[in-house]
């Protein structure tokens, strides 16, 4: 898993971190209360020190959270290829 000193920098964001954090990929469906469809499912880039603080800062929106994974070194790397890429600031 990925953590950053403070001061380091990742991605297209450029600000400057607190101490050891980790980039969370977080996929969901938009609709709570629908049983989730490949097809809609959605992903967002999350920085937090564990999963439940991932799950805390994205509690307000009501999503149907699938599945949320830890990035390695090696796949934020391959994430941050995408032009889609941006990790949220919560």
């Amino acid at each position: 898993m990925l953590s950053l000193e403070q001061g380091q920098e990742y991605g297209n964001n450029q600000d400057v971190r607190r101490d050891r954090i980790m980039i969370y990929k977080v996929l969901y469906q938009e609709e709570s209360k629908e049983a989730p469809v490949r097809e809609r499912t959605t992903c967002t880039y999350v920085d937090a020190e564990t999963e439940r603080e991932v799950r805390t800062k994205l509690a307000d929106r009501k999503l149907n959270i699938e599945y949320i994974q830890a990035l390695d070194e090696d796949h934020l790397a391959y994430e941050q290829q995408s032009e889609d890429f941006k990790v949220e600031n919560l």
